[in-house]
């Protein structure tokens, strides 16, 4: 093998692991991105839950347990199973 194969096999060695490491650079960042999205969106629902005036009666439902299991448990009794299958993605 000359130099000249050893530098090109160098320099296609060198390009091939900058591509595998700017995909992997691409792929966590794109993944960090729709987390961040994720907890965003949750962090605005959950507050505009606490916000509501509306649904003043449904929180007092989830806190209290006695009105927990007077008022929701038998409608969540009624409802299907919910398993990781039955959702609908």
């Amino acid at each position: 093998m000359t130099w000249g194969e050893i530098g090109q096999l160098m320099s296609g060695t060198g390009v091939l692991i900058t591509s595998v490491c700017a995909g992997v650079t691409v792929t966590i960042i794109s993944l960090y991105q729709k987390r961040k999205q994720w907890v965003d969106d949750f962090r605005a629902l959950y507050a505009e839950f606490w916000n509501d005036k509306d649904i003043s009666q449904v929180r007092r439902w989830i806190v209290s347990n006695k009105l927990y299991a007077e008022v929701l448990k038998p409608i969540l009794a009624h409802l299907p199973p919910y398993t990781f299958f039955s959702a609908k993605w």
